[in-house]
């Protein structure tokens, strides 16, 4: 394979798997507050279940910023486990 082939082939993998992360994120947190509507409206249902956007988690972190700052922080050790696993995930793929 070539080198930029290997590493386009790389770079979509990472972003697959960083997207997927953050939507399973977003889904169990989202999940854990019983969906509630401060979180935004889903982009769509699937079986009875809203879906939200995958990179939300991180707004909903930004936005309890001023009264629950450990949210935030929860917030960036979640999206520094994402690249960690997506970084994995390379590994493995290599």
């Amino acid at each position: 394979m070539n080198a930029w082939l290997t590493g386009a082939r790389n770079l979509a993998l990472a972003a697959m798997s960083l997207t997927l992360f953050a939507g399973c994120a977003t889904q169990m947190l989202a999940a854990l507050y019983g969906y509630a509507p401060h979180f935004g409206e889903p982009v769509a249902y699937w079986y009875g279940h809203p879906l939200l956007d995958p990179w939300r988690f991180l707004s909903w972190g930004l936005a309890f910023l001023p009264n629950r700052p450990w949210i935030a922080v929860l917030t960036l050790v979640i999206t520094g486990a994402f690249v960690l696993a997506a970084f994995g995930v390379l590994v493995i793929a290599s």
